[in-house]
C-alpha cells in the first residue's frame, strides 16, 4: 500500500473515532445526584407535665405542674401537648382527671377567658360571687389571678357592751367620726376563697363611671369573681351592711381576728362617757 492510501485510511479512522465520541456524549444521560436521606425536621415545643394528681374541675396552680421546652421531630406524638399558644396553664380549668407525671393537652383544659369557664368551674352548691373593687383597692386587680386564694374580712368598730361608755385607742385616722379616735377590729369571715376571674374596667368605662353621682359607682374600677358556697353566701349577706367588707390575698390569720390594740399595745386609752 502506497503512502497516499495509508494516509487516507488513517484519516478515515480518525474521523470515525471523533464521530463516535460525539455521538456517545450526546446520548449519555446526565449523571444522577448521589442519594441523600432527608433528615426529619425538628420543632421546639412547650409542654406542661403534672407533678401530682389533679382532679377534674380543679383550677391549675403552679404547684400542680411544671413546664419545659422540648425539641422533637415534626412527627412526634408530643406535638399534641404543645401549649406554646397558651404560654401558661395557671388558672386553667381541668376538665378530666390527670394522673401524676401526665402531659397536659390543650384539649383537656379550659381558659379563664372561655365564655363557659365560670359555669364549668362551679361545683354543686356553689355560686360565682363578684367582689366590687374601688379605686382605693385597685391593686387587687394586679395582685390576684384565677386559681389564687383570698380571704374575706369584716372591719368593724368595737364598742363597750355598756352603751354609755366607749373605750377607744388614741390614734389619729382620716376615717374617725366626730373628731374622735376609733377602735377597729378586723375579722376573717370566709377563709381561702378561690379566685375564678379578674376583670378591670376599660379606661373609657372608668371615665364614664367617674361622672356618676353615687360614690360607689364613681369609684368602681373592676370585679373579682370568687367561688363561694351557698352557706358562705348567706354569711356575706349578713355582714355586707355591718361594716367594711374587705378582700385580701392569701389565707387568713389563724387567730381569725386582728385588733388595733394587739398591734400597738402601748397606745394610751381613754374612756368617753356619754349621756
Amino acid at each position: 500500500m502506497n503512502h497516499k492510501a495509508l494516509f487516507l485510511v488513517s484519516l478515515l479512522v480518525i474521523v470515525v473515532g471523533i464521530g463516535g465520541l460525539v455521538f456517545h456524549q450526546g446520548n449519555q444521560s446526565a449523571p444522577l445526584a448521589p442519594a441523600v436521606r432527608s433528615a426529619t425536621g425538628e420543632k421546639s415545643i412547650l409542654v406542661a407535665k403534672t407533678v401530682r394528681p389533679v382532679s377534674a374541675g380543679s383550677l391549675l396552680t403552679t404547684d400542680d405542674f411544671s413546664v419545659q421546652t422540648l425539641s422533637v421531630p415534626e412527627t412526634s406524638d408530643l406535638l399534641a401537648y404543645d401549649i406554646t399558644a397558651q404560654g401558661s396553664l395557671e388558672g386553667y380549668l381541668v376538665t378530666v382527671a390527670l394522673a401524676e407525671n401526665s402531659y397536659i393537652a390543650p384539649q383537656v383544659v379550659e381558659s379563664p377567658g372561655s365564655p363557659t369557664f365560670l359555669r364549668n368551674s362551679l361545683h354543686a352548691g356553689e355560686v360565682a360571687w363578684q367582689f366590687r373593687v374601688d379605686t382605693r383597692h385597685g391593686w387587687l386587680l394586679d395582685s390576684l389571678k384565677p386559681g389564687d386564694e383570698a380571704t374575706l374580712y369584716l372591719r368593724t368598730l368595737e364598742t363597750n357592751k355598756n352603751s354609755k361608755v366607749k373605750e377607744s385607742v388614741a390614734l389619729n385616722s382620716d376615717e374617725m367620726s366626730g373628731g374622735q379616735s376609733q377602735r377597729y377590729v378586723l375579722t376573717a369571715v370566709i377563709n381561702r376563697m378561690q379566685v375564678l376571674g379578674v376583670k378591670r374596667l376599660s379606661e373609657a368605662q372608668q371615665d364614664e363611671n367617674a361622672k356618676a353621682k353615687k360614690k360607689e359607682e364613681s369609684d368602681y374600677v373592676g370585679d373579682i369573681t370568687l367561688r363561694v358556697s351557698n352557706q358562705d353566701l348567706r354569711k356575706i349577706k349578713v355582714i355586707e351592711k355591718a361594716g367594711d367588707v374587705l378582700l385580701l390575698p392569701g389565707a387568713g390569720d389563724d387567730s381569725g381576728q386582728l385588733q388595733l390594740d394587739h398591734l400597738l399595745p402601748n397606745l394610751p386609752k381613754f374612756t368617753e362617757l356619754r349621756g
